[in-house]
């Protein structure tokens, strides 16, 4: 714990001494010019290595001689070579004029300066911590007046980003349920099936006397080339599907080539359309197929002129069946927000991708409740065709609401 006096000719060979004799972790209280007589200005830097110095310097502001900032040089006439050389000192030769005159203490005014940037330091310190506490415990700030059985459901909510009105909601249906002894076991129960009752779910697909043509719409990243691979192979080898998959995403990089390597591999047919007019003769000509899965572009949902597009794309092909895929790791504002523009596009159900990246589905599910899109699969990884579930509401309760 040190804090220490610089001087020297200029302010970076006083940063560089400083860095050499504390570490790069020290931090410059103070620094001012010093007139030498006879020379040029000189740098004085007072630098400490952290905030426990307070004490310190407070020590040396109680015993700190307050010496003056201009020093009288002394010199050796006989080894001057002229009377102008002896006029003037170079300025390294009068930082360490200066030092050696002042060998340790510092002036009372830096060192009090000190004293008060430690002092600020700490208090900014404790601000941080203590806004930090706040911000923690805000999301919990109802738990104390709920009864121990029901506080440990509430936080476990919150915990899984259920807003407060919603995890609040849940919990008083639950404790109104008349649980005989109020346990945190019962409550539990009782919260994940009013979770799993309020969730609307989709049917999986089955194979139809008839062709069944799937389009798949969303965000750009949602993860619909993924999921389309994934339930063409499911589809594949569950019913043995004599499948065709067909690319309308001519935008996305590498898109479509991806698509059709994974039909060459898994031996289904692929199409690439691209325009409506070719989609809508593509799904006529193709219509002994049991499935043909359409990837749309993804677009944002902040445009609706690019949700049009994908609109004339679906009127062309006529789906029997619009998937919108999103992902779990979308905040909720944005989940919602996605819900309601493709909306206009008229999606009959929901693909959720990438549970296994969300931090707490709370709001996922508070978002459909609300916009009452039925669920019909939900992805966990990468893995074809393992890692995709036919939506189950007990499992989701669980997976918000694990054993506590």
């Amino acid at each position: 714990m040190r804090m220490k006096k610089f001087i020297a000719p200029s302010m970076k060979e006083g940063i560089i001494q400083m860095k050499k004799e504390l570490g790069e972790d020290a931090v410059i209280l103070s620094t001012r010019n010093v007139k030498v007589e006879g020379s040029a200005d000189i740098v004085e830097i007072i630098a400490a290595l952290d905030d426990q110095l307070l004490g310190q310097a407070s020590e040396l502001h109680a015993s700190g001689s307050g010496e003056k900032s201009t020093v009288k040089t002394t010199q050796d006439k006989s080894a001057s070579p002229s009377p102008q050389a002896q006029k003037t000192v170079s300025a390294s030769k009068a930082a360490a004029v200066y030092s050696q005159s002042h060998p340790s203490n510092d002036d009372e005014q830096n060192i009090s300066q000190a004293a008060t940037l430690l002092q600020l330091r700490n208090d900014v310190r404790w601000l941080k911590e203590t806004l930090a506490a706040v911000a923690e415990s805000i999301p919990f700030r109802y738990a104390n007046s709920l009864s121990p059985a029901n506080r440990e459901v509430y936080t476990t909510l919150r915990g899984q980003d259920f807003p407060d009105d919603e995890a609040l909601r849940i919990v008083g249906l639950a404790s109104a349920k008349g649980t005989t002894n109020d346990t945190s076991e019962e409550i539990l129960a009782a919260a994940r099936e009013i979770i799993s009752s309020e969730l609307s779910l989709f049917p999986p697909l089955e194979v139809r006397p008839t062709s069944t043509t799937v389009a798949f719409v969303g965000t750009t990243g949602g993860g619909k080339t993924t999921t389309i691979t994934k339930l063409a192979a499911i589809c594949k080898l569950l019913y043995k599907a004599n499948i065709l998959i067909v690319s309308a995403d001519t935008y996305k990089v590498g898109g479509a080539e991806q698509l059709q390597t994974f039909a060459s591999i898994a031996g289904i047919a692929f199409h690439t359309a691209y325009s409506s007019q070719e989609l809508r003769q593509i799904v006529k000509q193709e219509s002994k197929r049991d499935f043909i899965f359409i990837d749309t572009v993804g677009r944002s949902q902040q445009r609706r002129q690019h949700l049009l597009e994908i609109g004339a794309y679906l009127e062309a092909a006529s789906p029997d069946i619009t998937y919108l895929v999103q992902s779990a790791s979308t905040g909720e504002q944005t989940f919602l927000q996605t819900l309601e523009r493709f909306s206009v596009l008229e999606p009959d159900a929901l693909i959720l991708t990438k549970l296994d990246e969300s931090a707490g589905l709370g709001g996922i599910l508070t978002a459909l409740r609300r916009h009452t899109l039925p669920l019909a699969y939900y992805t966990t990884g990468q893995k074809i065709p393992d890692d995709i579930e036919t939506a189950r509401a007990e499992r989701l309760a669980e997976i918000v609401l694990p054993q506590l």
